[in-house]
């Protein structure tokens, strides 16, 4: 019989093992990748982290702020406080000039426009405190060689409620594009479920998964011939698009029936769960695929803990794109010093304090103010939104339009 997890209370000065999801995938994935990487093995980390980890951080930290106590008022204030914050604490990547106007953009559409008219959903509060950014730990009732107690690490990014009184798990993603044929097998989608029912004593209906296309809407080209572009690939809305054939044309029916149709294209693919930027996917799992979760995590883990266990490599076409290590495991392939390739990464990984001593630096939020850009991008998606629901009430009256 497997030991009944229940939530871990950290006591001053114990050391443990820590597990999370993310290593699991890892170890299923190479061993001896793993045991470079992995906490419980080596613990390599890179010495400076990708710049997309940067971005992902603060868009999460905008997230958690304007669904929880929303300080800034503003998803796109909370992300230029991020910013803001990691240049006093010197954490800023190189390129961080690249990803402001990005994140600014994304999360001013997100909150201006997407969410307009939507179903917000509704923050769970528990004594007071919104479940925001949710770390915690899960005691597994195992102990590894040494003694040591066995915990399972988890963050979960939003919790909701339902009408029905349901609770709902949300994860953001931020990606080029989006993915939709993983959902069944995600097992990270169903440890949010597994961890969320033993941190909240109730069940957990399901996911909310949230995909964050990287790209900012914008108005469609005008080609040199003087038409408006009916390119199916431009980053439009349908919002902006009308706005500017009325401004055009004098209003939707008087433009042409090619910039009709494209407009019809796009209110069709916009619905009250996704546009071309913004999807919103409810994924449930049931009991039974909660407790198969489990079982598996128990017998992984048989492996995980195992100090003897052989590390071998496990090549595939992947590892040349996929591999940070690739060059040192080749190394080590053909009797060459893989100890060298291994000179970007650090012995040791920082802790959390480490990585996250930029919260020590958050500006006031007085003090943080959306440049006058993004206040008229704010206005004028606004106004395109009002003006597409004024002058075309349904999908149905523009198709009349083109046919006549």
């Amino acid at each position: 019989m497997l030991p009944e997890p229940r939530i871990y209370v950290p006591e001053p000065g114990e050391d443990v093992v820590r597990i999370r999801t993310s290593e699991r995938s890892l170890f299923k994935r190479c061993r001896r990748l793993w045991g470079w990487l992995s906490p419980v093995r080596l613990g390599l980390q890179v010495r400076e982290a990708p710049d997309y980890f940067w971005y992902g951080t603060g868009f999460h930290f905008a997230m958690e702020d304007f669904h929880g106590y929303n300080r800034y008022g503003h998803a796109g204030k909370a992300f230029l406080a991020y910013v803001e914050a990691c240049k006093q604490s010197n954490q800023l990547p190189s390129t961080w000039r690249d990803f402001e106007p990005l994140g600014l953009g994304m999360l001013s559409y997100y909150s201006d426009h997407w969410l307009r008219n939507r179903d917000v959903k509704q923050t769970l509060y528990v004594d007071g405190k919104p479940q925001v950014e949710v770390n915690a730990s899960i005691d597994l009732g195992l102990r590894d060689h040494k003694g040591r107690r066995v915990v399972y690490d988890f963050t979960i990014d939003r919790v909701v409620m339902d009408d029905e009184g349901l609770l709902w798990v949300v994860e953001y993603k931020t990606a080029k594009a989006f993915r939709l044929y993983h959902f069944d097998l995600d097992e990270q989608i169903t440890s949010y479920s597994w961890c969320g029912q033993i941190l909240y004593g109730r069940p957990i209906a399901g996911t909310i998964y949230m995909q964050f296309k990287k790209a900012v809407p914008v108005f469609p080209r005008i080609l040199a011939s003087g038409e408006i572009s009916v390119d199916k690939s431009q980053h439009t809305t349908a919002a902006l698009y009308s706005r500017l054939m009325v401004d055009m044309y004098g209003s939707v029916q008087q433009s042409p029936s090619k910039n009709i149709t494209a407009l019809n294209r796009l209110v069709a693919e916009d619905t009250e769960d996704q546009d071309r930027f913004i999807m919103r996917t409810n994924i449930e799992r049931n009991s039974a695929q909660i407790k198969s979760l489990q079982q598996r995590i128990y017998m992984e883990l048989e492996d995980i803990l195992n100090p003897d266990l052989p590390l071998y490599p496990h090549p595939q076409q992947s590892c040349g794109y996929s591999c940070p290590l690739m060059h040192a495991c080749l190394a080590m392939e053909d009797g060459s010093d893989y100890v060298d390739a291994l000179q970007p990464y650090a012995a040791k990984g920082t802790s959390r304090e480490q990585e996250m001593r930029w919260r020590t630096q958050l500006p006031p939020p007085e003090l943080v103010q959306l440049p006058q850009e993004a206040l008229l991008y704010s206005q004028t998606t606004q106004e395109s939104v009002a003006q597409l629901q004024q002058r075309q009430e349904s999908p149905e009256e523009l198709f009349l339009a083109e046919l006549s």
